[in-house]
């Protein structure tokens, strides 16, 4: 089994810094079909390491973003997004707790 560097709740930064938000589910591997893969990475990202969800901050939608294109974000405040409620009870000053 695969270790993931981050966990549900951790803050990540899109490397690229397109990006900051909120993790929500991690997929041990590449979970999504080739179509998907190829209109939508590039760099050709490794498919047999962690790939994550994040819930976008300021933004209504969720990305797929593999390990390889994140870090950890330094900016822990708390984020905006519709799903927030869905996924988190409570946020701690540092990270979000699940439901």
């Amino acid at each position: 089994m695969v270790k993931s560097r981050f966990l549900i709740g951790d803050f990540v930064q899109q490397r690229a810094g397109q990006f900051r938000g909120v993790v929500i589910g991690i997929d041990q591997m590449f979970m999504q079909s080739e179509d998907w893969y190829r209109a939508m990475t590039r760099n050709d990202p490794p498919k047999d390491k962690p790939w994550y969800q994040i819930i976008v901050d300021g933004a209504e939608h969720v990305a797929y973003v593999s390990e390889k294109e994140l870090r950890s974000a330094q900016d822990r405040s708390q984020i905006d997004h519709p799903m927030l409620g869905d996924y988190f009870q409570e946020y701690n000053g540092n990270r979000y707790l699940s439901r």
